[in-house]
C-alpha cells in the first residue's frame, strides 16, 4: 500500500472513532439525564433504560462494523460511572 493511502486509510478511521465517540456520548449523556430526572427513577425503570441505550450502542457498533471491545465501551463507561457516583462506599453503608 502506498503511503497515500496508509494515510488516506488512517484517516478514514480516525473518523469512523471520532464519530463513534460522539454517539457514545450521546447514548451515555441521554443515559445519565435519565438517572438524574426527578422523581428519581425506579430500579427496574433504570434496569430497562440501561438495556435500551446499550442495546442502541451495540447496534450502532454492528452497522459500523466496530470492533466487540468497541461494543463493550457503554457497558463499561456506565460501570465506571455509576461505581463512582451511584454506589455508598462501604464504610458509610455500615454507620
Amino acid at each position: 500500500m502506498s503511503s497515500s493511502n496508509a494515510r488516506r486509510v488512517r484517516k478514514f478511521q480516525a473518523k469512523v472513532a471520532a464519530l463513534a465517540m460522539c454517539k457514545l456520548g450521546e447514548l451515555l449523556d441521554e443515559f445519565y439525564a435519565f438517572l438524574e430526572q426527578q422523581p428519581q427513577p425506579e430500579d427496574q425503570e433504570v434496569r430497562d433504560e440501561f438495556i435500551r441505550q446499550e442495546n442502541r450502542w451495540k447496534r450502532y457498533c454492528e452497522v459500523h462494523h466496530l470492533t466487540d471491545k468497541a461494543a463493550l465501551m457503554f457497558n463499561q463507561e456506565v460501570a465506571v460511572k455509576w461505581k463512582s457516583k451511584y454506589t455508598v462506599p462501604k464504610d458509610q453503608s455500615e454507620i
